[in-house]
């Protein structure tokens, strides 16, 4: 599995990076100026982003637009605290998780186990 993966921490990048690779996925990590445009989002199959960023937009706002711009993959929201939450909607097509339980959650609510 093919995961793009958001954050504006390095701490956040590498950890989860390299969990998700240990369980067996290829990773490619962005920081926060980065922006992944439908191009390059069509190569993931699912791409797990921070909502609080720390430069505008937002992540849910990031990943909104891509649904908008035909993305049909999984995708992930995930934020520290539920304060981070307000301002966003309840679409059912994005996945929405606390990091401290992201990856459990999200891959069972995708449907994917790791042994």
């Amino acid at each position: 599995m093919k995961v793009a993966f958001q954050d504006d921490r390095e701490v956040w990048r590498s950890s989860v990076s390299k969990i998700l690779m240990h369980r067996g996925c290829s990773v490619e990590v962005f920081d926060a100026d980065q922006h992944i445009d439908i191009r390059a989002a069509r190569a993931f199959d699912v791409i797990i982003m921070d909502n609080v960023l720390g430069v505008e937009p937002s992540g849910y706002e990031r990943l909104c637009k891509l649904r908008e711009l035909g993305f049909k993959k999984q995708l992930i929201l995930y934020t520290a605290t539920p304060n981070d939450l307000r301002d966003v909607g309840t679409r059912k097509d994005i996945h929405v998780v606390s990091k401290r339980s992201f990856i459990d959650r999200a891959m069972k609510k995708i449907g994917i186990q790791f042994n």
